[in-house]
């Protein structure tokens, strides 16, 4: 793990949940199968930060990976270099997902090839901050259909997390089913964040309403 960390409320609460759960299941198929344990989790996100050397502190990388099972470690590996990610929706269209990475001045962007993360650079100015850069950013068109950016600290997710479990009563002794988008805001505060900071295992698929459920619940 990386000396010296910023001071990243999912990082923290990651290191106690690591802690705690160890080899137990994280990340799982929709057959049931393990695809990682927590500790799993850990090993990948170091090898993937290996490979993100080419991504500057605090610049934007953008996420579209759907709803693989790489998205804990990537998440980890991005918030150790001090990249800002942005998740990207599979619905993206071409023209209304470049306008979307242009808006944020996305540096670089993460998808799967061959079953392998691919990391593609873009040429793009560097992003300036009016005082601390964001940790996280979400893509919304708001009222307006045109893509905007919402500014988030680790922090804030982490009470998001927080207010959500509390509220639904999820704990480490369930298993959230990933339904929607990890990409989505809804979907990644009770689904990414549940696992990270408190533990709360995932099934990563594909499938969408209602077919997840009739196929895979």
């Amino acid at each position: 793990m990386r000396e010296n960390l910023p001071d990243n409320a999912i990082l923290r609460a990651w290191k106690a949940t690591l802690g705690r759960c160890g080899r137990r299941p994280a990340v799982l198929g929709a057959d049931g199968s393990v695809l990682r344990t927590f500790a799993e989790i850990e090993a990948e996100a170091v090898a993937v930060e290996s490979a993100l050397d080419q991504c500057k502190p605090e610049s934007v990388v953008a996420v579209e990976i759907g709803n693989s099972e790489r998205w804990p470690a990537l998440l980890l590996a991005l918030f150790r270099r001090r990249c800002i990610p942005l998740p990207l929706g599979g619905h993206l269209g071409g023209a209304e997902r470049e306008a979307a990475l242009q808006t944020c001045r996305a540096a670089a962007i993460v998808t799967i090839a061959n079953d392998a993360l691919t990391v593609q650079c873009r040429a793009t100015s560097d992003a300036s901050w009016d005082g601390r850069s964001p940790d996280f950013l979400k893509l919304t068109s708001g009222t307006t259909n045109a893509p905007r950016a919402i500014r988030f600290r680790a922090e804030q997710l982490v009470a998001d997390c927080e207010h959500i479990c509390a509220t639904m009563g999820i704990t480490g002794r369930d298993l959230n089913y990933g339904a929607i988008p990890f990409s989505h805001s809804y979907g990644f505060s009770n689904l990414l964040t549940p696992l990270l900071c408190r533990g709360v295992p995932l099934v990563a698929t594909g499938d969408r309403m209602p077919r997840a459920l009739l196929d895979g619940l």
